[in-house]
């Protein structure tokens, strides 16, 4: 499997260089000018410009200007952040930690809901219980998660007062209660698809013949669906959670902006809007390097999980 898994990581390294020529290429092609937004739209003579073009190679070739900015990248200067001032690796090692927190946060809620959830609906096929949380489902993923999480708000923070609303603690523990809303609000949407994912398996597995067979010996349903039926419905629910946190690590900046949560998501958020080349340029390129990498251990577990498949 180590052989397999070098080859795989490997194969990121061709991936993620069409990744960076398209990121570049895409923030050339806004028709922003980069002189002018490093200046933050203050009135300049064009003497001051040029200059600044001369300086960050902004008057050169496309080809030249990448060259400059991945040999910057290759040794870790992903550049310095207009609006901030600031070195780009430096503020997305500041902002990373966060949304890490809340998306494991958010796995783990999805998760540890979701699996009961699918067993019981799985095992009480077409009865009232099923229903209910197939109906949770459906509703839950038709939800935007930003109107979740304002309901959740307003349930939470503004009726019971039980939880902040806003803004994010200091440290891991203090972290917890403040990401404990966005965490619910992007689970629900996982406990959804997680539920029917294993709802469908578990149905299809235990109709199966040789499950069936075990029944017909008098082996515990406990005992058939812990160890047999349940380990082999986990491979499309592995498949299902890393394609669905990907999504939320590409998409987490429309919860930590409800929220007011300073993670990378947010930072890419306000770089759009102030035009901050240089942050969304790095910061994208660090959320596809953990999006490949989180395909890359999916695609492990997958092995572990069930022998029969292999690493391509």
């Amino acid at each position: 499997m180590a052989k397999h898994i070098i080859k795989r990581i490997l194969g990121l390294i061709p991936i993620l260089a069409i990744v960076s020529i398209l990121i570049f290429l895409m923030m050339h092609m806004t028709g922003m000018d980069p002189a002018v937004a490093l200046l933050g739209g203050a009135k300049t003579t064009p003497q001051t410009i040029a200059n600044i073009n001369a300086k960050y190679h902004f008057d050169e070739p496309l080809v030249t200007q990448y060259g400059y900015w991945l040999s910057n990248v290759l040794h870790g200067d992903l550049g310095i952040s207009y609006r901030m001032s600031e070195e780009v690796s430096s503020l997305i090692a500041h902002k990373l930690p966060i949304t890490i927190q809340l998306l494991v946060m958010s796995v783990v809620i999805g998760i540890l809901l979701a699996v009961p959830i699918g067993i019981i609906s799985a095992l009480q096929k077409n009865t009232f219980v099923d229903h209910f949380f197939s109906l949770f489902s459906v509703v839950s993923m038709s939800t935007p998660v930003f109107l979740t999480g304002l309901l959740l708000m307003l349930l939470f923070s503004g009726k019971l007062g039980l939880l902040p609303s806003f803004g994010i603690g200091d440290g891991v523990r203090e972290n917890f209660r403040y990401l404990l809303l966005p965490s619910l609000a992007l689970g629900i949407n996982m406990i959804a698809m997680n539920a029917r994912t294993i709802r469908s398996s578990m149905i299809n597995i235990m109709e199966s013949n040789y499950i069936q067979t075990a029944i017909a010996k008098g082996i515990s349903v406990k005992s058939i669906v812990f160890k047999h039926a349940l380990k082999n419905a986990l491979v499309p629910f592995i498949t299902i959670n890393g394609v669905q946190i990907a999504a939320l690590l590409g998409g987490t900046s429309i919860i930590e902006s409800t929220f007011s949560v300073g993670g990378i998501g947010n930072l890419v958020f306000t770089a759009v809007l102030a035009g901050d080349f240089q942050v969304i340029q790095g910061a994208t390129l660090v959320i596809i390097a953990l999006i490949l990498c989180i395909n890359l251990v999916v695609d492990i577990l997958c092995t572990v999980v069930d022998k029969r498949i292999q690493l391509g």
